[in-house]
């Protein structure tokens, strides 16, 4: 292995170590981390001295280095060691004229790549790159706006539950749901996901014993860590969790139903363009007129909130249950208009 690429492993395992805010690092802590890192993925010789230690966490501070505020705290005869800001890491500093040139290389090696349907997630990329590094010509101003919620409240935890999922701590959550009394209940983080500009957070409730508990962030009042709580792993891989679903919420003891939509006049060419779900099938019945729709996914909230925006564009064919469904809360709807 290359001196540049042990010393990168060791640097990125230090940043790890003071980056977290739920436990403090000796310099004896240090080493046995970075050796046995070393060991399980590089075998053995390879294991280094606490001098050397020294010397990387000398290079982090330096201005040959990154800058690094790295804090020594005394404790009795033990001294650990923590970045100053919180927020702070080696890989968030900024990019100098030699690291914005070769992420403008990057680009347009990734450029090369579009037009894969496996790789459409590149577009967008690509643009958020540009817009963000002015790649066009550094004297214009980002013209390209992302959707984005910043008002959204419970913002603030999205790092708290990040480390949480990162570092494997159990948390103590106090939580307030929309029309119902504050809750105080311990999770196990294993999850972050986002959808419709909401953050959600997954993970294991103790007290309900389910492993795919679902919190809206937004919700979230206060958070304590447990530290006297072994933290239970994740068994769920999320993403397959989420296949079958629209939004966030999946119902229990309930299946995969197919969904058959009949959609008309100009919404048609906007949902086959702009896919509901990734199991969208469609066909125009009368082209330009009538695009039939088929899905295969859970029926719950959000899929029905989604139907329901369309308004008369749109007409449920099946399954009956939710044709019933639509109906009900659109006679609900026109009452309040009556």
């Amino acid at each position: 292995m290359s001196t540049n690429k042990m010393a990168m492993i060791r640097y990125k395992l230090l940043d790890d170590c003071f980056r977290n805010r739920g436990k403090r690092y000796t310099i004896d802590e240090l080493v046995e981390i970075i050796n046995d890192y070393l060991m399980e993925n590089y075998g053995s010789g390879m294991e280094i001295s606490k001098r050397q230690i020294y010397n990387d966490i000398e290079f982090l501070e330096s201005s040959t280095g990154f800058n690094a505020c790295i804090q020594r705290i005394k404790d009795g005869k033990n001294v650990y060691y923590t970045y100053a800001d919180k927020n702070f890491s080696i890989f968030k500093t900024p990019l100098s004229e030699e690291e914005v040139k070769k992420i403008k290389e990057a680009i347009r090696l990734l450029e090369t790549f579009k037009g894969r349907p496996q790789l459409n997630w590149i577009y967008e990329a690509i643009t958020h790159l540009r817009n963000n590094l002015k790649i066009q010509d550094d004297n214009l101003k980002p013209f390209v706006e992302f959707q984005e919620n910043p008002y959204l409240e419970g913002l603030e935890h999205l790092e708290t539950f990040y480390d949480a999922i990162l570092y494997k701590k159990v948390l103590e959550v106090e939580y307030k749901p929309f029309q119902q009394e504050k809750q105080v209940f311990e999770i196990h983080p294993y999850y972050l996901k986002q959808y419709n500009q909401r953050w959600y957070l997954i993970g294991y409730n103790k007290e309900k014993n389910k492993h795919a508990w679902l919190l809206s962030i937004d919700r979230v009042i206060d958070i304590k860590e447990k530290r006297d709580v072994e933290y239970i792993d994740n068994c769920i891989d999320f993403e397959e969790y989420f296949e079958d679903v629209i939004g966030v919420t999946k119902p229990e003891d309930e299946e995969v139903q197919e969904i058959i939509l009949h959609v008309h006049g100009v919404t048609g060419h906007y949902i086959k363009t702009k896919p509901l779900h990734g199991s969208q099938k469609s066909k125009w019945l009368i082209e330009n007129e009538l695009l039939e729709v088929k899905l295969r996914v859970y029926i719950n909230y959000e899929l029905i909130s989604n139907l329901l925006s369309f308004g008369k564009n749109v007409e449920v064919k099946a399954p009956e249950k939710l044709r019933e469904i639509i109906k009900e809360s659109l006679k609900k709807m026109n009452e309040f208009y009556e």
